[in-house]
């Protein structure tokens, strides 16, 4: 994703790259990558332009960004995890680190947009040291996270399993909005030769989502609708009127 895929230091690589680890994501309490992106630069949220009808839902992780002045829709810039095109929303429960390729070198792969691309690491089974943590969190709006990371070596230097679960329910200060997910990813890793390494990881995840728009979408023009007796309107194929644009027919006088 950075316009390479072969194995090279980032000192070498002649593109600007900001890697967040482990141990940063866990100082920002980050839940999720876009969370932790906005603490790097060229990186900011943006809350779309209602005087142009055009504000944005937030999809994806939940917040729309923008990398170096540009915006994606998508509720956040291209994303790659493990160097494959990802188009689902990620948690850091199961990720190693996230790097972000600020700028379009990703594109000489055709894996990211102009403004940059995201790539997230998963956890894989390791050989050298068994490890069980478990986190737990809450808030003032009565969320609730309880997250495991479970790795054990089954075979000395030869096979070795991981196990990643994750049970969110998310709230926010807005009266029944949040995020309730259940995520549990596998990983084994294997070393049938010395020399060849295999590793395998697999996620299955549900996410409810009640998410409002990042703007009013019941404003004055709503009210003024309602209070003419809810007209329909005839809209012109090619441009966007409104009924005070247009007159509007009542189908019930037709």
């Amino acid at each position: 994703t950075s316009g390479t895929r072969l194995r090279t230091s980032l000192r070498d690589l002649a593109a600007p790259l900001t890697v967040l680890t482990p141990a940063f994501l866990e100082d920002l309490a980050a839940t999720s990558p876009v969370e932790a992106l906005v603490f790097t630069p060229s990186v900011d949220t943006v809350e779309g332009d209602p005087t142009r009808h055009n504000g944005f839902l937030r999809f994806g992780d939940g917040q729309p960004m923008s990398v170096r002045g540009f915006v994606n829709n998508e509720g956040a810039v291209a994303a790659a995890s493990d160097y494959f095109r990802s188009f689902v929303s990620s948690d850091t429960y199961n990720l190693e680190r996230i790097t972000l390729s600020r700028g379009p070198n990703s594109l000489l792969f055709g894996v990211g947009t102009a403004d940059g691309v995201t790539e997230s690491t998963t956890k894989r089974a390791r050989f050298d040291r068994p490890i069980t943590q478990f986190q737990y969190r809450y808030d003032t709006w009565t969320s609730h996270r309880a997250a495991l990371d479970h790795n054990r070596a089954l075979i000395k230097d030869r096979l070795a399993l991981r196990l990643n679960a994750l049970s969110d329910r998310k709230r926010e200060f807005r009266d029944f909005e949040g995020v309730n997910q259940r995520r549990l990813t596998l990983g084994v890793t294997a070393r049938p030769f010395d020399g060849t390494r295999i590793s395998v990881n697999r996620e299955d995840y549900r996410v409810d989502r009640n998410i409002v728009p990042l703007t009013w979408a019941y404003d004055n023009g709503a009210m003024q609708w309602i209070a003419k007796g809810r007209p329909t309107v005839d809209f012109a194929p090619t441009a966007a009127v409104t009924a005070a644009q247009k007159s509007a027919f009542d189908p019930r006088n037709a």
